[in-house]
């Protein structure tokens, strides 16, 4: 069961908007169980559960839509997470909008992003076979980006296109090795396209 807040607000200056924000959850596991049928492919069997657990999260955001010229746009933004499972992270996104025209877009974008350690992966199951691995850090991506868009009025702006490359980092990939006994960060990977 998950609960929480979230509020934002949207403040317009001479030039532009800046977005603040915050929000907070609880993560409330109440019941779990794991039925395989390994043993003779034919009756089910249910495994240990995990045990009943809370954990909260919480975070503040802020963001910049600046306007440096007519047709160019700075956008730009902070997040800083905090879970009571790992601690801090501290994410920034940063991106150069030009717009020449109309309908065509051009954006050069560098953001931050983690995915935060599942509970199932940190907490013991003997019914899977591993143990408590609390000392997980989240994974993390540094993603750059190169975009161009075009719509197209001759089609009365229902036909556009858009090209992007990219180039991913990530970075304390979370796995279980062969042999291991616990999840742990350990993998890199970049990608691109």
């Amino acid at each position: 069961m998950r609960t929480g807040i979230e509020y934002s607000a949207a403040i317009d200056h001479k030039n532009g908007t800046v977005i603040v924000g915050f929000q907070t959850e609880a993560f409330r596991l109440l019941d779990s169980k794991i039925e395989t049928s390994f043993d003779d492919n034919t009756t089910l069997k249910t495994k240990q559960e995990l045990p009943e657990d809370t954990e909260w999260l919480g975070a503040v955001y802020v963001q910049e839509k600046y306007n440096l010229l007519q047709n160019l746009i700075l956008n730009g933004g902070l997040r800083l997470d905090h879970y009571e499972a790992f601690g801090n992270s501290l994410n920034p996104r940063i991106a150069l909008i030009y717009n020449p025209f109309a309908k065509f877009y051009a954006k050069a974008v560098y953001a931050r992003a983690f995915q935060a350690p599942t509970y199932f992966y940190r907490k013991e199951n003997q019914g899977l076979g591993y143990g408590a691995a609390a000392e997980l850090e989240p994974e993390k991506m540094d993603t750059y980006q190169l975009s161009f868009e075009n719509w197209f009025p001759q089609f009365n702006d229902i036909g556009w296109a858009r090209i992007t490359f990219f180039y991913n980092h990530l970075t304390d990939l979370i796995s279980k090795p062969a042999g291991a006994s616990t999840y742990m960060n350990f993998e890199k990977m970049t990608t691109e396209g």
